[in-house]
């Protein structure tokens, strides 16, 4: 009867062990299921940004989106330019009307930056990273090409900003003389988590 008794229980044992070998194995799928769920919230999250962005390159009548409001602040510039105090003065009024903005900026034609503002709520301690300076090329920079280009306001995809590291986009605009010639970019750098916040 012992030998009968500990046989029974070897096998309860033995079928324990294989339960908990198969609990551990679902909570192993349970796990992984999480870890592709997240995955995905995070793309989701990700792709429903990019059509927010997609949305204000084309609300160009709204005069809730930022297409609108650089272009604006664009046609602000307008009357300042040859005036690098106003210039100046100009951009850090942008600055403190858009509390999403990193930075904003004024390049001549060429691509060379003319003056720029910086949000000081969003950069710690106002240090500037070395690539960014007034007499700097940004030629090559996608926003100012595709202005150049297309003659028109346009947004670039999200980038991990210079300043914060964080994600950010930019908002560039042509600058037009009391001409018309176009006689510079405008751009906006804008936070993504504080422009969501807003």
């Amino acid at each position: 009867e012992i030998s009968l008794a500990t046989q029974e229980q070897r096998g309860a044992s033995d079928q324990v062990v294989l339960t908990l070998k198969e609990v551990s194995e679902v909570i192993q799928r349970m796990a992984d299921g999480q870890r592709q769920f997240s995955g995905t919230a995070e793309r989701l999250n990700h792709l429903a940004l990019s059509i927010q962005l997609l949305a204000q390159s084309f609300r160009l009548a709204s005069s809730h989106s930022l297409k609108h409001q650089v272009v604006d602040g664009a046609s602000g510039l307008a009357g300042a330019l040859g005036n690098p105090e106003a210039v100046e003065r100009r951009l850090h009024d942008l600055v403190r009307a858009h509390p999403y903005a990193e930075m904003v900026y004024l390049v001549d034609s060429s691509g060379v930056m003319v003056a720029f503002a910086v949000n000081e709520d969003l950069v710690p301690g106002g240090e500037l990273p070395s690539a960014v300076a007034v007499g700097k090329s940004y030629a090559d920079r996608p926003w100012f090409q595709a202005v150049g280009r297309d003659g028109r306001t346009a947004v670039t995809p999200q980038y991990d900003s210079l300043f914060t590291g964080e994600p950010c986009f930019t908002i560039a605009s042509p600058v037009r003389d009391l001409d018309g010639s176009r006689a510079g970019t405008l751009g906006l750098d804008v936070n993504v988590r504080n422009w969501t916040r807003i």
